[in-house]
């Protein structure tokens, strides 16, 4: 069970998270500073470490993942559930240089879901 808070607090650091990572050598980005600085003082420094580490975590599965997946020419986009009842996505809408199988293998290596908005043929 998850300390009190918790899922609003996460909720909000996924919502922080950057579509598209500022990459700074030897680091990049993930997340909008300003937002994490609000939440972090919204919620508290304790809360808001457990879960920015879980937060990041997931962001960065999913990033990992559809950078992978742009690689290969595949139009796709991370999906975040808003709590433990279900896992995360990966929405797909073009299959590119792959296809719907090599997509789901490397989506549920990451334990992400696959959702096709394309044909998979």
């Amino acid at each position: 069970m998850k300390t009190a808070g918790y899922w609003p607090c996460r909720n909000e650091i996924i919502n922080a998270h950057l579509s598209q990572p500022h990459k700074y050598e030897p680091f990049t980005e993930l997340f909008d500073a300003d937002q994490l600085d609000a939440i972090r003082d919204k919620y508290g420094a304790d809360l808001y470490k457990e879960c920015y580490a879980d937060a990041l975590h997931e962001v960065m599965d999913a990033a990992n993942v559809t950078t992978h997946l742009r690689m290969l020419g595949v139009d796709c986009k991370p999906i975040f559930t808003p709590d433990d009842c279900h896992v995360n996505f990966i929405a797909v809408f073009s299959l590119g240089n792959t296809t719907a199988e090599r997509i789901n293998q490397i989506a549920t290596k990451s334990a992400l879901c696959v959702l096709f908005q394309c044909p998979t043929h």
